[in-house]
């Protein structure tokens, strides 16, 4: 009886002892790795590398090595929003703007790829040099309109390409709660922009929020999950058919160290 073809996406430091053990014991492996060079060593043992992701299909066992970083606990989280306090405390001593983030790096994240903290502090940096520097102003100023309109296109786009992959992992076919709780979280948001004065009767310390669409469509979707779904758990079955097994190969995920 011949051996399972195996497709390794991604090698890595756990990865990478693990396919030279399943080369070792006779299995037929194929490897996709981002850096190719590092990969190309397995192919003395017997790997065979492969330069697209679609060269794979054909494998009856796939294990995928994703980099997942390091996860962040409370104690992170915590310091972090102190963090951000404080950033928010010294601008208001310097009479400049508050420290706060926007969904736009997201985007911004999914363009350029860069996901380091450091790269914030490193351009932080270089703008405080820059305010130093009047002629830069100047400059800066200078930038055409649609120019920065231009880059503003593919971020925000990108902010809403990142929410709609998001959603493609919503179990839509099984569950047809999730597509009411999509449906109707989009609909509250899109009240201030169709009727922006729908909440001039209301008391006007709550128009902030009642006037922004994504606080509004946020807030509707975790309620209607929570009244739709609750915490129940989704049954095993509703992840696919019980027959996909015997026409797709088997996908197993791992991390890396």
């Amino acid at each position: 009886m011949s051996k399972e073809k195996i497709a390794w996406i991604g090698t890595g430091r756990m990865g990478y002892p693990m396919i030279e053990r399943l080369l070792k014991a006779g299995y037929d492996v194929a490897v996709w790795n981002r850096t190719r060079p590092k990969a190309e060593p397995l192919a003395k043992h017997g790997a065979t590398i492969r330069d697209n992701l679609l060269e794979l299909k054909d494998a009856d066992l796939v294990f995928s090595i994703v980099s997942t970083g390091k996860d962040l606990d409370q104690k992170q989280l915590a310091a972090g929003l102190r963090t951000d306090g404080l950033g928010t405390l010294i601008g208001g001593l310097l009479n400049t703007f508050p420290h706060t983030s926007f969904s736009q790096n997201v985007g911004l994240v999914a363009v350029t790829g860069v996901k380091s903290r450091w790269v914030c502090v490193a351009g932080g940096c270089i703008m405080i040099v820059l305010g130093m520097l009047p002629k830069m102003a100047a400059l800066v100023e200078a930038i055409p309109q649609f120019v920065l309109g231009g880059a503003g296109l593919v971020m925000f786009g990108m902010v809403a390409a990142a929410g709609i992959r998001i959603l493609t992992r919503v179990d839509f076919r099984n569950n047809r709660y999730n597509l009411y709780i999509v449906a109707l979280s989009i609909g509250f948001g899109l009240i201030p922009l169709v009727a922006p004065r729908w909440a001039q009767q209301m008391a006007h310390s709550l128009h902030p929020l009642l006037e922004s669409g994504i606080l509004l469509t946020a807030v509707a979707a975790v309620a209607l999950n929570l009244f739709f779904n609750g915490t129940r758990d989704i049954p095993a079955e509703s992840h696919g058919d019980a027959g996909a097994s015997s026409n797709h190969p088997t996908i197993v995920q791992g991390s890396k160290a």
